[in-house]
């Protein structure tokens, strides 16, 4: 302006702000790529902000719960009427954060007309340029498939102990290279010895409870099978630290991994020793009879000789 205040022109002042418009910009691409990959992804992703009201709900949330697109936004778990066992424990679990300034994982269940559902959620803090925490983001995935997998597993491996522990016979699992890994109770009570004195042990040196040639058998055989060689069931014979002899038919189950590899075997030893006694016991009456049998034989003989003359001296 000129002394009567009259306009007379203008100073331009230009201020570099390409730093903040490429921070703005980055951020807003930030944003985008964010949504664009959570809206695609099948997890529910929430983010709440410091009132533990929510602020954002992607698609998969949205189609679980059965809501419209802006339907909760702004409200409190509590007052959006969502399902009481999922948002009494998000609600929680968001405020828990936000005390703590911690990150939080947790699974939990939402009992529904259709069953139980599991969940697997993560609760990450987000923070200001302050350090204070801004909002918490909530992921949350349904493992449901994964948890009823882990408890039929849990379900097949105690029917598994259950059968291995009460079957009459006794079961040995070996690893590829003839270790013990398990052995079942049945073992245990034949031979009197504790798991620990079993497990880890080779089969070669079983040679305190099992024949010399029953160990050469049984190593043989095991190497046969553990190159895809069919072994049918065969005889070993062992000595019982309380003098028992015990005689075993051993047949085997080869196990494999997800790849096909041969990684080691069930035996089962099936207790033969009541037949094999019973045999050795028919062999020896057999052997008695032969020999009875011989005597007659040649009492047979003199008899005939001596009725064959008449004459005293001969």
């Amino acid at each position: 302006k000129d002394a009567s205040g009259h306009l007379v022109g203008a100073v331009l002042i230009a201020h570099d702000i390409t730093e903040r418009k490429s921070a703005e910009q980055t951020l807003q691409m930030n944003d985008e790529e964010f949504r664009a990959l959570v809206e695609h992804t099948s997890d529910m992703v929430i983010r709440f902000d410091r009132g533990r009201r929510i602020t954002y709900m992607n698609s998969a949330c949205r189609k679980v719960l059965n809501i419209a697109a802006n339907e909760f936004l702004g409200m409190t778990c509590g007052q959006s009427g969502l399902p009481a066992g999922l948002t009494n424990v998000w609600d929680k679990a968001v405020r828990r954060v936000i005390e703590t300034g911690a990150e939080r994982k947790m699974e939990h269940e939402l009992p529904t007309s259709g069953g139980v559902i599991n969940y697997d959620t993560r609760l990450t803090p987000e923070f200001s340029e302050d350090g204070s925490i801004e909002s918490v983001l909530v992921v949350t995935r349904n493992i449901t498939e994964h948890v009823n997998a882990g408890k039929a597993l849990a379900e097949t491996e105690s029917l598994y102990r259950l059968i291995f522990n009460q079957t009459t016979d006794v079961l040995i699992h070996l690893d590829r290279n003839s270790r013990v890994v398990d052995v079942n109770r049945r073992a245990l009570e034949i031979t009197g010895l504790k798991k620990k004195e079993l497990v880890g042990k080779k089969i070669s040196t079983f040679a305190g409870i099992f024949t010399k040639s029953s160990i050469t058998l049984m190593v043989e055989a095991f190497a046969k099978r553990m190159v895809g060689a069919v072994v049918p069931p065969y005889e070993v014979e062992a000595h019982i630290a309380d003098g028992r002899r015990l005689f075993f038919e051993i047949s085997s189950a080869g196990l494999t991994n997800a790849e096909g590899k041969r990684i080691g075997e069930i035996s089962m030893l099936h207790d033969i020793t009541e037949r094999k006694l019973d045999e050795e016991q028919v062999s020896q009456q057999r052997e008695a009879l032969a020999k009875r049998s011989e005597e007659l034989a040649g009492l047979l003989r003199i008899s005939s000789t001596i009725s064959n003359t008449l004459e005293i001296n001969q």
